[in-house]
């Protein structure tokens, strides 16, 4: 994919090149009030420890690929690299590398700063560890991704013979871990959280991959340039089991309705595995984009709700009876989390449940969701044409934002 649009596609090093440019800012008012309100943490040392958070720069993370034949030597270098706490030249304190324990076969990392440190520094072991993780993400060995980004596709249990719905792909971390999953039957047992069985695979030369999947990963995004950069990140796993598409999510064909009007297959769902990972307003995400707590609104989950809604329910239509829907976001927003989900089982009426999946991924610090939440309105409506064009043009911002948001999250 050289060229689209005039804009050149970069390789996979832009996920080292690129970083948060500025610092986290303090909380406004306004997002303070709402989320109070909200009650989604204690008012003590919780909210606290939130906000002290929030103002930290959000660390860079990274998971060793499933198919990857020589995991342990690169989690030795890696442990080389940064597995002690240390102090660069100008004195800054680097913390040392920690294992993502919740991860499967230890395969994923959190390093001790942010990826704009990482490609500033001009201390010679960070110059040298930038160096090492864009040659080994170019080589399809390593992965940028959130730790948060992680969960999703480990939450949906892929096995081998499932089919894969990621209703909005792009970038493409989340399509390309499910892929993983698909090639090398990971949920099905072939790695083991010791790294025992993983080694034995390791040890065929083959990373973990014994014999052709008998499933398929769809990843479709509604936007063609995004889908562009979708491809792209796909393109190094040259996957037979991989379908890109370019279309609305709430409006995605079901192939076997399809079917059924030329005689064959009935109207219902045909996937496994459907991701429902919405656009969203992103003020989880404040801690490397630090841009929206300075525009921060209620209005931008407001205006989000129906849409994830639709791209919701149409995921839910699109699931194989006794098959799993993972709904998710980067947003803290009740409005585009518990009230979607709420929604969504009240309309369904029955033929869908909501799963505990606290057991999936036992070392993961959680919490119950929300069960009631407030609504705040922003202000009175606009008055006139004028005010009303502009409040659709404010609140085309936000959306835009969000989405940019949801991009760089994933």
């Amino acid at each position: 994919m050289g060229k689209k649009g005039g804009k050149k596609f970069k390789g996979n090093q832009d996920r080292w090149e690129k970083g948060p440019e500025k610092t986290p800012t303090e909380p406004n008012s306004k997002w303070i009030a709402y989320y109070k309100a909200q009650q989604i943490c204690s008012e003590g040392e919780d909210w606290a420890s939130m906000v002290a958070t929030f103002m930290q720069p959000l660390p860079a993370s990274l998971r060793i690929n499933f198919d990857c034949p020589y995991s342990e030597r690169l989690k030795a270098e890696l442990r080389g690299f940064c597995g002690k706490p240390y102090e660069l030249e100008d004195g800054q304190r680097v913390e040392a590398v920690q294992t993502l324990e919740w991860f499967p076969d230890g395969r994923g990392f959190q390093l001790g700063l942010d990826r704009g440190q990482i490609r500033k520094s001009q201390d010679p072991r960070l110059k040298e560890l930038h160096q090492w993780l864009i040659g080994h993400t170019d080589s399809g060995m390593l992965t940028r991704q959130e730790a948060v980004s992680m969960i999703p596709p480990l939450v949906l249990q892929v096995e081998r013979s499932h089919m894969v719905l990621d209703m909005c792909a792009a970038p493409g971390s989340k399509t390309t871990q499910m892929l993983e999953l698909i090639q090398t039957g990971t949920s099905e047992g072939t790695w083991s959280t010791n790294g025992q069985e993983g080694e034995a695979a390791q040890g065929s030369g083959k990373g973990g991959i014994d014999r052709e999947p008998t499933g398929m990963v769809v990843a479709n995004d509604c936007d063609t340039q995004r889908s562009y950069m979708l491809a792209h990140q796909c393109k190094r796993f040259d996957s037979p089991a991989l379908v890109i598409t370019t279309h609305q999510g709430q409006h995605l064909p079901n192939p076997a309705k399809h079917a059924a009007k030329k005689g064959g297959g009935g109207d219902s769902g045909v996937y496994d595995r459907v991701l429902c990972d919405v656009p969203c307003s992103g003020d989880g995400t404040i801690r490397k984009q630090p841009s929206i707590m300075a525009t921060w609104g209620t209005h931008a989950g407001q205006a989000l709700y129906a849409l994830q809604l639709s791209i919701a329910m149409r995921g839910v239509s699109l699931t194989k009876v006794g098959g799993l829907l993972v709904y998710s976001t980067c947003s803290l927003n009740p409005i585009e989390n518990e009230a979607v989900v709420a929604t969504l089982l009240r309309k369904a009426n029955g033929s869908i449940v909501l799963e505990d999946a606290s057991g999936i991924i036992p070392e993961l610090k959680r919490r119950p969701g929300l069960t009631s939440w407030t609504v705040f309105e922003e202000g009175p409506k606009p008055a006139n044409r004028r005010e009303r064009k502009r409040a659709e043009k404010e609140q085309r911002q936000a959306e835009a934002r969000a989405k940019e948001a949801a991009g760089e999250a994933a």
